[in-house]
């Protein structure tokens, strides 16, 4: 059985996003795999598919 580990990542909200009211922190859980650097540590911040940058907490 594979064990896969995640982390929680975050972002602020668009200003988009805070006009249709959707102001508070954004939160994305993400394989830690794909946010591990070649070294093996892992990212302060990466891009996800949906453009925007998130950060590690």
């Amino acid at each position: 059985m594979e064990n896969n580990k995640t982390i929680d990542y975050w972002r602020h909200p668009t200003k988009r996003e805070i006009k249709f009211g959707e102001g508070a922190i954004h939160w994305l859980t993400v394989d830690i795999e794909k946010v591990k650097k070649p070294d093996g540590s892992l990212k302060k911040w990466f891009i996800h598919t949906d453009g925007l940058r998130y950060n590690r907490p």
